[in-house]
């Protein structure tokens, strides 16, 4: 691909190409008229190429490389009109590129669908989150029940071979997740549409509220492993007591002391509701807000984060989780979201197939505890 050439280069490659053209024309005693027309189509095109370049090179604070800001340029141009450049070509050979079709989303849209889904769902703030490119499933080796075996001994005596600690391995399995927002052709068109933030809304809101979901009560069928699905299979303990303050102090107290430093609560917000409804034999409410200023309220000196997801308060209800979720629950992104333009589908609508990887499983068992409401 030949340089580009700045504003000024260009000024000056056009002021020599019209001077060698013009003194060729009056060489030919072409009409003066004709020579004045030219140079007032020059000084116009001067003017306009001295104008500044409102070009967005810089997105969200980010200032963009010349190939991001080529790659972008071209996927607009795919985006409204369906056609495929040279820099979409490009890619399309290199190892980002989608082998069952699509386009890779330029960096600077795809971080900003991921930041609106960290917004949305509260697990993502709490969890371990990992980037893999193209393995299929995430791996972590993981040390099962037993332990090593050590014993004391007298200075003499035999020393027999202890019993050595066994490892497993944690799989957590990729899942493809996606969003088809429609747009129609004559918003496509439509220069003053910003088709970009349109399809960032519609993709990120459908992307949030399905992982949300799914961290939280997935079955692992083409989702992720949610920490809710039979907690008590994946090795989560479970505290079955009555809704009380002394039921939350056992919970608390369940967990090890490794990982009370970071621990905090999870619940949505009827659970918050019913906890501070809690109140002692006089009448008094248990629950004592925050009188700190910029300090938040806690329960039982935890954090807590509210999650829509979470069970509601009833018999059996496993209504609260309480634990060190960056230790416990891992969130493996897959690297890269496609987008694929389909305009024969729905006409007069355009499609976009936009998908993406991801997976979510519990990684240390032994750091989140759930409450069971008896």
């Amino acid at each position: 691909m030949a340089e580009q050439k700045t504003p000024l280069e260009m000024i000056e490659e056009i002021n020599k190409n019209y001077k060698a053209l013009k003194d060729e024309m009056e060489k030919k005693n072409a009409n003066p008229e004709t020579i004045e027309k030219l140079q007032t189509r020059l000084d116009d095109l001067e003017v306009k190429m001295q104008r500044p370049d409102t070009t967005p090179n810089v997105i969200e604070g980010k200032q963009l490389s010349k190939e991001e800001i080529e790659y972008k340029t071209a996927f607009d141009t795919y985006a409204r009109k369906g056609i495929v450049d040279e820099h979409l070509e490009k890619k399309q050979m290199a190892t980002d590129s989608n082998p069952d079709g699509g386009y890779m989303v330029p960096s600077v849209m795809a971080n900003k669908i991921v930041e609106r889904v960290r917004q949305m769902s509260p697990i993502r703030q709490i969890a371990n989150i990992v980037t893999i490119s193209s393995a299929g499933e995430y791996k972590i080796p993981r040390e099962n029940t037993d332990d090593f075996d050590s014993g004391w001994i007298g200075e003499r005596a035999e020393r027999t071979v202890t019993d050595n600690g066994t490892l497993q391995m944690v799989k957590i399995p990729l899942h493809e997740q996606y969003a088809q927002p429609a747009l129609t052709r004559k918003l496509m068109i439509d220069s003053n549409f910003d088709w970009e933030a349109y399809i960032n809304r519609k993709v990120a809101n459908k992307f949030a509220r399905q992982e949300a979901t799914a961290f939280v009560t997935g079955d692992g069928v083409n989702k992720p492993l949610g920490f809710l699905s039979n907690p008590t299979t994946q090795g989560i303990g479970v505290v079955n007591e009555a809704f009380s303050f002394d039921g939350l102090m056992d919970l608390q107290a369940s967990l090890l002391e490794e990982y009370l430093p970071n621990a905090t609560w999870l619940l949505n917000r009827l659970t918050l509701r019913d906890i501070r409804k809690l109140k002692d034999n006089q009448g008094r409410y248990l629950w004592e807000p925050s009188t700190q200023v910029g300090k938040p309220n806690t329960i039982l000196g935890y954090n807590y984060n509210l999650a829509t997801d979470m069970p509601t308060p009833g018999t059996n209800a496993l209504s609260i989780a309480f634990g060190d979720f960056a230790q416990a629950y891992t969130i493996v992104d897959g690297a890269g979201m496609y987008t694929l333009r389909d305009e024969l589908t729905k006409k007069p609508n355009i499609l976009f197939y936009t998908t993406r990887e991801i997976g979510g499983g519990i990684e240390m068992p032994d750091a989140l505890k759930i409450f069971k409401q008896a």
